[in-house]
């Protein structure tokens, strides 16, 4: 029986781990898009042209640069409008990601349930993406986004499978 609690305890610590690693990881997430959010609501005052123009020239681009021309592209199709709907989106992705860090953390199930859901939402596109323009890094991303979902999903399985036997031993 000493062997049993020593593999469960073991166990218990390593999903505590991947727990948390995946909410680090989250939170990164997270914290990058609440800046990026607040770098758009900076830039509503701005021309954005002007200022595609001018990061064009402090990154010494060359103007006639693919990179160039979709930079100044992508600048004259915002308007201030755009870039407000653009940050709030941006902060409601990021409380998403914040709530499910803090879940992850906390070992909830609701943190776990975000975690898995909104996981498994962005694997059709990436697979779509891996089909489209096939390379290392999609291949690397759709992976582990796939490794989370299944030890998310198979962290709920677990929970749910102790508390049903301490159901049952309770009563």
């Amino acid at each position: 029986m000493g062997l049993l609690r020593t593999l469960g305890k073991l166990m218990h610590d390593v999903d505590k781990a991947g727990l948390r690693a995946i909410a680090l990881l989250e939170l990164i997430k997270g914290l990058l898009v609440l800046i990026i959010a607040v770098g758009l609501l900076q830039f509503r005052h701005y021309d954005l042209t002007q200022t595609a123009l001018m990061i064009i020239h402090r990154l010494r681009l060359d103007p006639a640069s693919k990179a160039a021309a979709y930079l100044v592209h992508g600048a004259l199709r915002f308007k201030s409008t755009d870039l407000r709907l653009w940050a709030a989106l941006a902060f409601a992705y990021s409380g998403v990601r914040f709530a499910e860090a803090v879940g992850l953390w906390l070992d909830r199930t609701w943190g776990s349930v975000i975690g898995a859901w909104s996981g498994a939402l962005y694997l059709p596109f990436e697979a779509v993406e891996l089909y489209r323009h096939p390379d290392w890094m999609r291949l690397l991303l759709i992976l582990t986004n796939l490794a989370i979902v299944l030890f998310l999903v198979h962290h709920l399985r677990h929970r749910h499978r102790c508390r049903a036997a301490r159901a049952i031993q309770g009563g």
